[in-house]
Parts: structure tokens; sequence; C-alpha cells
């Protein structure tokens, strides 16, 4: 396990920062990750300023969903603990994506369970792990999809049968639909030991997310959650259980009464991030309220007019778009800028684990938590990895590169790698060459230096002529050897394609059933067992199966 600090893989600035000089940003927050004092300080202050007589139903609640998606007794167990007055959650959340959807995901919830576990023992309380599906977001293109290694290039499959801008928790397919998708998935995975192990799990997965002949779609991504995290107890919340909402009533009523500050507030920090060099995640909608209202899965804006506000066609003033939202909570959808402060205020949140644009946006939120009474809780960085096979290791070797290089185009690592093995050095060569022929023109200017002919534009021109040719000769006799050593293109192209698949952090694109296919479910098992907590370097994780 090898892990760097190189810029290219924590993705922009403000996640850098974050991680490896977080007093640049402390202003922008409440307790530094860092620093298990403020993890005591928060259990400490949650102990206090929380609404305690939430703690039963919202038990109870969970109980229900997860039983019905099939959750383990671990999770059962972790459940319980919630109705314990000093216990507390970490939690990270994601759309529900299709069969969970690129590594980073998984990350994130090994993440969640691994810092809930190391602070169970720290803080000498009950730590529930709980990750938050996304259900209430509606963009397909985010979660039709999930990306396979094959053989020569990245291969993805496609959910084509969802409809558009419905929200998640209503999406559904039907057997056959989805009968379709998984056929898809078996030709496209190698044929191993392992593959009908997969379809099996999915199957699985599958039975228990349908209801009346059809696959719920967010409840397919809980189960295969649930499955994976058995073992660790990881909690399933969901946006779609309403009595969730209700438990937060008081954030959507106070963005009805309020939501001009609460964008002031946003864009004021959004303001000093860019002063600080930093950039602004968080772009608030005008005269829109933070939440939608769902109408057959179509969500709909709540928009500030002159006569009122007006919803789906219909205008109302404040108070009765309050009491009309509360009658249906059920549709409600918080917007990016609401929904973390609603899950704060009904769970008792000691951290959120957040990947690069969550870190972002609630270094916006600090304000907003205050005019609600509340401090952030935690922002705690997911973990962040590369899987490296066997194969891909080797090359690295063969070739004397290390991990951070792999960033540089393929003609920029193909240069480099011939450089390594050419038995001379083709630039110190040709720079040579070129400074004797300057050498020899310059001599030459100065021979005629009595004479009256203008001969400045005519050896002007044979200068750059000779640097022109000098770099072309360079470049054909770079790519005549690359010709002659073809493997050493096919090896780096492998790397690439393995590493950074269309030249992105392999964790953005690539699903954990490639690693399955080939190690079993096993390779879970060893990302839980590389997890550190408090260290933040992106780790290339050897698989050695």
């Amino acid at each position: 396990m090898e892990q760097t600090a190189d810029k290219k893989f924590y993705y922009h600035n403000l996640f850098y920062d974050y991680l490896f000089h977080f007093d640049r940003l402390k202003p922008f927050y409440s307790f530094d990750h860092r620093n298990i004092k403020d993890y005591r300080q928060r259990a400490e202050g949650l102990a206090h300023d929380y609404k305690h007589g939430l703690r039963d139903k919202l038990a109870d609640l969970l109980a229900a969903h997860n039983r019905r998606l099939g959750c383990s007794q671990k999770t059962a167990e972790n459940i319980e603990k919630l109705r314990d007055r000093s216990s507390v959650v970490v939690v990270g959340g994601h759309q529900p994506i299709l069969f969970g959807g690129p590594l980073f995901v998984i990350h994130k919830a090994v993440t969640v369970t691994g810092m809930a576990h190391y602070l169970e023992n720290t803080l000498q309380t009950g730590v529930v792990p709980c990750f938050w599906n996304a259900s209430d977001d509606s963009n397909t293109q985010h979660i039709d999809n999930m990306g396979l290694l094959g053989p020569e290039s990245m291969e993805e499959i496609r959910a084509e049968h969802l409809e558009n801008d419905v929200r998640f928790s209503q999406l559904s397919l039907s057997h056959d639909q989805m009968k379709e998708i998984l056929d898809r998935l078996e030709k496209k995975l190698a044929p191993t030991d392992f593959r009908q192990k997969i379809m099996d799990f999915l199957g699985q997965c599958t039975a228990d997310a349908s209801q009346d002949g059809q696959v719920i779609w967010s409840d397919l991504f809980s189960c295969l959650l649930l499955r994976f995290f058995a073992k660790q107890g990881l909690v399933i919340m969901d946006p779609a259980i309403a009595e969730i909402k209700q438990m937060g009533w008081e954030v959507i009523e106070s963005n009805i009464r309020g939501y001009r500050s609460m964008h002031q507030m946003a864009e004021r920090a959004g303001r000093k991030l860019e002063q600080s060099g930093y950039h602004s995640q968080i772009k608030t909608s005008g005269r829109k309220l933070d939440f939608f209202v769902s109408y057959g899965g179509k969500r709909h804006p709540v928009l500030d007019t002159e006569g009122g506000f007006t919803l789906h066609g219909q205008t109302m003033s404040a108070a009765d778009l309050a009491d009309y939202v509360k009658e249906n909570i059920g549709r409600v959808c918080p917007n990016v800028l609401l929904r973390p402060l609603l899950q704060d205020t009904v769970f008792p949140v000691l951290a959120t684990v957040c990947g690069p644009g969550e870190v972002s946006y609630f270094a916006q939120l600090k304000d907003v938590y205050g005019h609600m009474g509340q401090k952030l809780p935690i922002i705690y960085p997911r973990f962040c990895a590369t899987l490296v096979e066997k194969k891909v290791k080797k090359i690295l070797k063969k070739y004397e590169l290390d991990y951070p290089v792999i960033e540089k185009s393929i003609p920029a690592l193909e240069k480099i790698v011939l450089k390594k093995f050419l038995d001379f050095d083709i630039e110190h060569i040709l720079s040579r060459l070129d400074r004797d022929i300057m050498k020899k023109i310059r001599a030459a200017e100065q021979e005629m230096q009595s004479s009256i002919m203008d001969k400045t534009s005519a050896f002007d021109r044979i200068k750059r002529n000779m640097q022109k040719e000098t770099g072309v000769l360079k470049g054909k006799l770079f790519s005549e050897y690359k010709k002659q050593n073809s493997h050493l293109s096919e090896g780096i192209g492998k790397l690439k394609m393995n590493l950074l698949p269309q030249d992105d952090v392999q964790e953005r694109k690539i699903s954990i059933f490639s690693f399955i296919n080939k190690y079993d479910f096993a390779v879970l098992d060893i990302i839980h067992a590389s997890f550190k907590p408090f260290s933040y370097s992106h780790t290339f994780l050897e698989v050695d199966l």
C-alpha cells in the first residue's frame, strides 16, 4: 500500500487544502476533523442539544425500513443503539446509482463504518454507521450507468429504461427490464470463478427490492449496500420515509419564512471562499425556495412571486404554503442547501463523511446552520484509493515508474520510459548536434561581418529551420524506437486504462464488480483493512489475492 499527495488525485484545491492545510479553511467549518478533542466536544454538544424524544421513533422507522430490505443482525443491533441518549451517528450518502456505482461510493461507506467503529471504541459511546440514500434527487443521468474494466478499454453498462426527471424513490423497472440489464452485465464480465456468484448476489438484491412486480430503484441500491456491509452493520437512511421529514419540519418552515437570509449567508461564504483562492460550490436559485414538491414523481420548484408563493401553477400565501407542505411532507425534496440541515436536525450526527464536492458545499453552510441554532457536524473526508492489480504492479516495476507519474499523458509517459531503456540519450545527442550546428552558423555569420550584404534574414531563417529539423528528427527517432518496441506503448496504455480510465481517477469510473469478478467479495475486506482513521493521502492499494 502506497500513498501520494500528488494533486491529480484530490480533485480540486479546496479538498486538497482541507486534507493537508486545514488551518487555511478552518473559519468555514465548526470543527477540526483532525482533532479527537473536537469529536468529544461535538458528542457532548449533542448530548445537551439534540432532541432525544426523536430517538425511539427514529429507531422504529429505521428498523422497519432496514428489515424490509433484508438487513443483517448487526444492522438491527446498530439501530437499537439509537435509543440510548448518548449514542451518535456517523453518516455518509449518495444517490442510488446502478449496482452501487463507481468505487468511491464503496470508499465512502468504508469510511462511514470504519470511523464509526473507531470512534465508538475511542469515545466509549454508541456510534451508528448510517448511509443516506439520496432518493429525493431526480437526474437519472447521474445514476443510470456503471463502468467495468475491459481487456482494452473501460466498458459501460447503462439502464436504458429509466424515466428521466423522476424522483429516484419513485423509479422502478419491470423484472424483464432488470433481467435485460443483468444479462448485459453478465456478458461484459469475464468468465471467472466468481461471475456466477455476482449474478446470484445481484439476483437476491433484485428480489428483495421488488414490490408489486416492479424492482424499486432506490431500494435496489440500499439492498446492495446492506449486503456489502452486513458485517459492519451499516444502516440505511432514506428520505422516502415521510416521517423522517416530519421530524425535520422546522427546517422546511424556516426556509419558507427566511430563504433569502439563508441564500445571503451561503453567497457571502461563497464570496469569501473565492477571495481566498477557492471556488464557490453552492449557487443559490434567485427567488426559488430550497426545496421541491413532487407531483407524480416530477419535482416542481416553489417560486416567490409578487402575489405570494407559486407551486405547480397555484399561488398561495406563506401560511397556506406552510400548511400545504406540512400536510404533504412526503412529497418534499430538499435541495443541496437544506438536505444536510434536515438530516442533522433529525439525527444526532457526530460526523458526516464527505467527498470533494460535499466538503465544498459545507464550506458555505456554517452560517446557515447557525441560523437554525445548530453547528455544522464534523466534516470527515472520505477514504480515497486506487486499486492496483498484480499485472499493473508488474508493469510499473518493469518500467521503473512510480504512482504519481501516471497522471502524465501517454506520449509523455512513453518518452520517460523510452529514455530509461535506450542505450543512448537521444535528447542529449540532438541537443549537442543543435548546439554544434548553431555554433558553425554563428561563426560563418561573423566571418561576413565586414560584408555590405544584408545577410541577417538569411541566417535567421537557417537557424529557425535547423532547430525545427532537429525537433522533427527527435520525433522520428522516438517514433521509430516505439515501432520496434511496441510492447512499451501497450504496457503504458494498460497502466493508464487501469489506474486513470478516461484520464480520470479510477474510483470515479470503475465499479467494485470489476474486482469482485477477479478476486471474489474478499476484495471488500482488503479495502476495509486499508482504511486508517486520520490518514488522508490517496492510497494505491495493491490487490494481492
